[in-house]
């Protein structure tokens, strides 16, 4: 059962058929639950979009966080969110199920601020040497106190190394160190410039890869029909967690129970809702 909270207009909670209404960042959506048909080539297609990229960005949370920050201030968007929105559109070529990740392709940020000329990276024996002209950058007085990020993912592993404060603008260059275990691992290398109060930041700046590509292996179909019954159980949790969190907040409003009873149930659903809009295995036609 449904219910419309504010009056005739006001918004759906609930379930009505086959489908479950409920806000989210402000807005009202909804999801289609139940058994549901074998998954349709589009879908197939659209899981393995979604797979690829999520497995990619998962392991370098922090530097897309720092990345899309700006982007998403005052948005109903949060930084992943918007990385997966970008990348799942512009960096995935191929048709299903021989897709791929385009690495030149992927962006971590949007912005205006001004590369340095000259950038180059060169591996080092321990690990990679970054160079970039320290001067020639319109309003190099105002900029020399940039930072440097840098991002080196290394697809055969599933691994990143970020840097989010590598070096300053006015430096020229950073030698980043590597486990040995990595430096003859494939290597796909990017590049941000930061401003020092955290306001302004760069486009992504794509260096190139290292050792050769090293793209990991598509899931077959067994496998996106296995990330599709993952996602369907996270979305049970989901509509659990949920359930809980407006019990809990209509019994804060009655002052029948402690703030620290609803802050805990408010993180659960906080944290099966966000792991719900990045996973993949999601239907097409869904929310």
């Amino acid at each position: 059962m449904a219910i419309i909270t504010n009056g005739p207009l006001g918004e759906f909670r609930g379930r009505i058929g086959n489908l479950v209404f409920y806000p989210l960042n402000g807005k009202q959506v909804a999801r289609t639950i139940g058994p549901q048909g074998p998954p349709s080539v589009k879908q197939l297609a659209n899981y393995q979009r979604m797979s690829l990229t999520v497995n990619m960005l998962r392991t370098m949370n922090d530097f897309v966080d720092a990345g899309f920050a700006i982007e998403a201030k005052g948005t109903d968007k949060n930084p992943q969110n918007l990385a997966v929105s970008f990348n799942k559109s512009t960096a995935i070529y191929g048709d299903y199920p021989d897709m791929s990740i385009d690495y030149s392709k992927v962006i971590f940020s949007h912005g205006k601020l001004p590369f340095s000329e000259d950038i180059s990276v060169t591996k080092s024996p321990k690990g990679l040497s970054f160079s970039w002209s320290k001067e020639d950058v319109k309003g190099y007085l105002r900029r020399r106190e940039d930072m440097v990020m840098i991002l080196v993912y290394f697809p055969g592993m599933r691994r990143s190394v970020q840097m989010l404060n590598a070096a300053k603008r006015e430096s020229g260059g950073y030698e980043l160190k590597l486990h040995r275990s990595m430096i003859h691992q494939p290597m796909e290398i990017y590049m941000l410039f930061k401003a020092a109060n955290g306001k302004d930041i760069s486009d992504t700046l794509y260096l190139g890869n290292i050792n050769g590509p090293g793209n990991p292996p598509v899931l077959d179909e067994a496998e996106q029909a296995k990330a599709a019954e993952s996602y369907a159980e996270l979305e049970a949790r989901f509509e659990a967690d949920k359930a809980r969190y407006h019990k809990k907040m209509e019994q804060f409003k009655a002052k029948k129970i402690k703030y620290e009873a609803l802050s805990s149930s408010e993180r659960s659903y906080e944290r099966s809702r966000h792991m719900l809009e990045i996973m993949p295995g999601k239907p097409e036609s869904a929310g």
